[in-house]
């Protein structure tokens, strides 16, 4: 099982960088995350999610944004998967799966 808390980490999404998509919707994604972090230099909405993986014993991070559109997309579309490595999607993968938490809160 994946837990997860969504929030305004800092530092821990420093250094990220484009590593895999999600396609899904706005409104799934706030539902899903509650509110995002807002706007950013070239996104207008923005979730860092931290996750521990309890079958790897394993800490991993992400984050999910859109990127360089003017306004916030509310069709289906591609969003962003911001992470240090594939193991970090992998586990955002577990967690999220077509619009659906597989995991629980803190």
């Amino acid at each position: 099982m994946v837990k997860f808390e969504v929030g305004d980490f800092g530092d821990l999404r420093s250094g990220s960088c484009l590593q895999g998509y999600v396609n899904t919707t706005y409104s799934d994604l706030v539902a899903t995350f509650g509110p995002s972090l807002g706007s950013g230099d070239k996104t207008t909405q923005e979730w860092v999610i931290i996750m521990f993986d309890e079958d790897e014993d394993q800490y991993h991070t992400v984050s999910i944004y859109d990127w360089k559109y003017d306004t916030t997309p509310t069709h289906r579309c591609d969003w962003h998967i911001g992470a240090d490595n594939q193991s970090d999607v992998e586990c955002f993968r577990k967690l999220y799966t077509k619009g659906q938490v597989r995991g629980s809160r803190w």
